[in-house]
């Protein structure tokens, strides 16, 4: 074969092989939509619960900050495992972290603070009222490597560094 009509051959190859993996893609997106549609189900909403429960579990619904102390109840910490998810991050005390959502910080930002003594915490939070009681909460245990960040709904207006 000369080296023209193998160079052609070799570019026709490629040009399958492109339609191949764009086809396969999108039947892996629809096979994902069709997943996701399986995992998610309504009920009736719980206490705090918005009634959308994924993989078991009741999503709870947008809360103000005088109801955020539910966040932290004990059986959150047995099923979630925040400790153990924290365990598996593998960080180093100089990391910056990001904790997106933080509420009152004591599910993640209060502990994480503790392992990153030379590091940061970022704690996220798109509600003022949120963040005013985990400043209060820093200022009470005298934490100064959390920093309480407000965010929004289309940005967690994280610092470029």
């Amino acid at each position: 074969m000369r080296f023209e009509e193998r160079s052609f051959f070799i570019r026709r190859l490629c040009q399958l092989l492109a339609i191949i993996a764009v086809f396969s893609c999108m039947h892996s997106v629809k096979a994902t939509e069709n997943d996701s549609a399986q995992v998610y189900h309504w009920k009736e909403p719980g206490e705090f619960g918005a009634g959308k429960v994924y993989l078991g579990r009741e999503i709870a619904s947008l809360m103000s900050a005088d109801d955020a102390l539910w966040l932290e109840r004990p059986d959150r910490e047995l099923s979630e495992k925040p400790d153990e998810i924290i365990r598996n991050m593998s960080l180093k005390p100089t990391d910056v972290v990001a904790d997106i959502g933080a509420g009152i910080g004591g599910y993640l930002s209060l502990k994480l603070s503790k392992l990153l003594p030379q590091g940061k915490v970022l704690a996220v939070d798109i509600q003022e009222a949120m963040l005013n009681v985990l400043k209060q909460r820093i200022d009470e245990f005298d934490i100064h490597n959390i920093i309480p960040t407000r965010g929004s709904a289309t940005s967690p207006n994280l610092p470029d560094e």
